[in-house]
């Protein structure tokens, strides 16, 4: 059941099941991503953020401050969204990820996902997004897409509370 729950999900999402791992929740498959970026990183390591993410990432953020990683939240507009020059002037040598929400769980803001990725490919910044509140609702084909890892969480897509998953471009996980 496991393999068809995972072949259900990638054709959902648009990619190869192989690149799927099924988590206990969305925060689990938020902080595998933060910390697959930052385990082997020394001093200088910075995570570029949002103001307005979910309490998970906020948190993950604090945690790794708290632990020596640079965290840098940008700010939105008054629509909510990001200022795209902005990101593009805030990554450095020392950016090891910018994670960004897909859409915003209070407000339903949807952020350009392929043009954020797009500069961080540009970067050679991976891109993480908390896609929970995208899944089922906005048509995507993932690994033709511009993101390095992808998380959500399955109760906001009728599948069971308690369960997640995280989709790695490369297996970085």
């Amino acid at each position: 059941h496991l393999s068809q729950a995972r072949a259900q999900l990638a054709q959902l999402i648009g990619s190869d099941s192989s690149r799927i791992t099924f988590t206990s929740s969305g925060t689990e498959a938020n902080n595998m991503a933060f910390y697959s970026c930052t385990r082997d990183q020394n001093s200088g390591c910075e995570i570029l953020t949002t103001s307005i993410e979910h309490s998970s990432i906020q948190k993950m953020s604090n945690f790794l401050k708290l632990n020596g990683v640079s965290v840098k939240r940008l700010e939105v507009n008054s629509q909510g969204l990001i200022n795209l020059e902005e990101l593009r002037e805030s990554i450095n040598e020392n950016t090891s990820l910018v994670s960004i929400q897909w859409v915003n769980n209070e407000t339903g803001v949807i952020q350009p996902i392929s043009e954020i990725g797009q500069i961080c490919t540009d970067a050679s910044v991976p891109l993480h997004t908390d896609a929970a509140q995208a899944v089922g609702k906005i048509e995507m084909n993932i690994q033709e897409m511009p993101i390095d890892f992808f998380s959500l969480t399955g109760h906001k897509f009728h599948s069971p509370q308690g369960t997640g998953a995280i989709y790695c471009k490369d297996k970085f996980v």
